[in-house]
């Protein structure tokens, strides 16, 4: 009799240990609705495995820290001074009524515009010092020299270099525009075979002209200027010449000849 309970006993635990492992443990049974063998799925509080879905997602586990390629962070494709490589990480900023100030070492977030412009501050390489705006439009040149200033200088096409140049103009780089002088100075001067002083230099003149009295040939030039060395000018009687300077003007003719001048200054 004991061994026919023994074998009753047996057979009971036999045909229960299915049903138990398929509600305890992490064991997947199939078929019986679970997922088949080979697909991954999530252990259940009571002990269950069902198929991996948008209902029942693989957990995970959000983490953060490290820096470089150890970092879990979102970072950039390449580190700072390196090459640029891959696809590059959108920046933005932030617009404040009242700009921050900032101190030594502290981060800031990039100031934009009230229409979303970068904000920036121009100062020359390696400088410590911003450009100063110019407070008036009549600046009388009180301001610091590291003030942005913005000069403009007409240009000329050179067509044989087929490039634009700088117009000429005075060694300040000044564009020059030439207009009619607001004076004007004559003379008439009695000039012989040596070197004779026709007009003095006058700063600010634009252009003087020399005419000749008389069929004598006269020459012109600097001090010293002789019949041989100077620019010549015919001996017809009333021939001109216009002279575009600021410097002293010198004659030296054939035989003693009446110089007359008109300067514009």
């Amino acid at each position: 009799m004991t061994i026919i309970r023994l074998a009753c006993a047996l057979a009971l635990a036999l045909i229960l240990s299915p049903a138990m492992a398929q509600t305890t443990g992490s064991s997947v049974q199939a078929p019986a609705g679970y997922a088949p063998m080979q697909a991954p799925c999530v252990k259940q509080v009571d002990g269950t495995c069902v198929p991996v879905s948008a209902t029942a997602p693989l957990p995970v586990t959000a983490s953060s820290g490290g820096s470089g390629a150890t970092s879990d962070q979102v970072q950039g494709a390449g580190a700072a001074g390196a090459a640029a490589v891959g696809n590059p990480v959108g920046v933005g900023g932030i617009y404040s009524t009242t700009p921050p100030t900032l101190t030594d070492s502290l981060r800031g977030n990039l100031q934009l515009g009230s229409r979303g412009a970068l904000q920036v501050q121009l100062m020359t390489a390696d400088s410590v010092t911003a450009f100063a705006g110019v407070g008036t439009a009549n600046d009388t040149g009180s301001n610091t020299l590291n003030a942005l200033r913005v000069y403009s200088a007409g240009s000329l096409y050179n067509a044989g270099a087929a490039q634009w140049v700088r117009a000429p103009g005075d060694t300040t780089g000044a564009y020059s525009v030439s207009k009619g002088a607001p004076s004007l100075a004559t003379g008439q001067i009695s000039v012989g075979t040596s070197s004779t002083l026709v007009a003095a230099a006058r700063s600010g003149r634009g252009k003087i002209t020399v005419t000749l009295h008389g069929a004598n040939d006269c020459y012109f030039g600097n001090a010293g200027v002789t019949t041989t060395t100077g620019f010549r000018i015919k001996g017809v009687d009333g021939a001109s010449y216009p002279i575009e300077t600021s410097a002293a003007i010198y004659g030296a003719c054939s035989a003693t000849t009446t110089v007359s001048f008109i300067e514009q200054y």
